[in-house]
């Protein structure tokens, strides 16, 4: 998904829906807050200097960081699940 925050449209919530809905389903529809991956250059000339290394090392932190995010996503629809 290429759009950002700002560019998702942003209907408001008409009479008799689920506000708290409303906001999981554009809180899920939104993208991440950071571009996951390195850009090429970046991780061509990090892994020629350190011969493979850094990149290496700096992979496990971006997931990690990554699989926060989506715990967080998916602790916010259970709990609207469990309302509902």
């Amino acid at each position: 998904m290429n759009a950002t925050a700002s560019q998702l449209p942003r209907p408001s919530p008409s009479e008799g829906t689920d506000p708290l809905g409303f906001a999981l389903v554009y809180g899920l529809a939104r993208p991440l807050a950071r571009k996951q991956s390195p850009r090429l250059s970046h991780a061509l000339l990090f892994g020629f200097l350190s011969f493979g290394l850094l990149p290496a090392l700096r992979w496990p932190k971006r997931f990690q960081q990554y699989v926060m995010l989506e715990q967080q996503q998916f602790r916010h629809l259970a709990e609207w699940l469990r309302l509902h």
